[in-house]
């Protein structure tokens, strides 16, 4: 399963340049599948599975008796809400170098979003990681992890205190689990609401200044969540888009 699903991300990756280096003023239909597996030296089922997840995102589309097509505007996206990125990715995206910060690593005891989120009990000892994201020399982000310590050793906390991996890459390392699929609640805030956001974004609090929360939860291969985060963005330095497909049913004419 594993080896499967990391083939088709790749045959994925591969579809993706090659659609990006695509002249849609010459056309925007794709090869046929099975010119798709000759190109890819894959098969016609990698293939078809990795065009559905790019049919889900908005990337291409298809039409009935015709073939697949490149969705023009998809290709103008760099940050699309709907494809689950590390942030430091979604900031290369959009022409930038990303500068990662870890602002701590605390422990601290499970509260009622905790218990509700991941099912730990109240008061079981968590781990919260902190890290703000600069686009360059421009604040864009600020992000809280946390996730139950269970039998991390000292030494292990101190290593999530290195930026250049990410804490999924260390909890698949310590406790072998992977993040497969998140599920997102998206809010609009204020730092005055969320006054945690001011020193990391360099406000004062006096001034009131918008952000989009993200409250992300993060499910391993057993559908278990064991992560949940919240990550404040700054919307005039990273500017989300969904490309959405609709699926409205239209009742016929007589």
């Amino acid at each position: 399963m594993g080896q499967e699903s990391s083939l088709k991300q790749q045959v994925k990756k591969k579809l993706m340049g090659y659609i990006q280096s695509m002249n849609l003023e010459k056309g925007n239909r794709l090869p046929s599948e099975e010119k798709l597996s000759t190109m890819f030296g894959v098969s016609r089922v990698t293939i078809r599975s990795a065009l559905k997840e790019l049919e889900m995102e908005g990337r291409i589309f298809s039409r009935h008796g015709s073939g697949t097509y490149v969705n023009p505007m998809a290709r103008r996206i760099a940050f699309n809400l709907a494809v689950p990125e590390l942030y430091e990715n979604i900031i290369r995206k959009g022409g930038r170098k990303p500068d990662v910060r870890v602002e701590g690593v605390i422990t601290e005891a499970a509260g009622e979003e905790a218990v509700s989120s991941l099912g730990v009990s109240l008061g079981e000892t968590m781990v919260a990681v902190k890290k703000t994201f600069f686009a360059g020399d421009r604040f864009s982000m600020y992000c809280i992890d946390h996730f139950p310590k269970e039998q991390l050793t000292r030494e292990q906390m101190q290593s999530f205190f290195n930026p250049e991996l990410s804490i999924f890459d260390y909890l698949y390392r310590y406790k072998g689990r992977k993040a497969m699929w998140d599920t997102m609640r998206i809010q609009t805030v204020t730092n005055r609401q969320f006054p945690e956001i001011n020193g990391p974004a360099g406000l004062s609090g006096e001034e009131c200044h918008p952000f989009l929360l993200l409250k992300g939860i993060n499910y391993d291969k057993t559908d278990t969540p064991f992560v949940y985060s919240h990550t404040y963005v700054d919307t005039e330095v990273i500017e989300y888009n969904m490309i959405r497909k609709k699926a409205y049913k239209y009742e016929p004419f007589y």
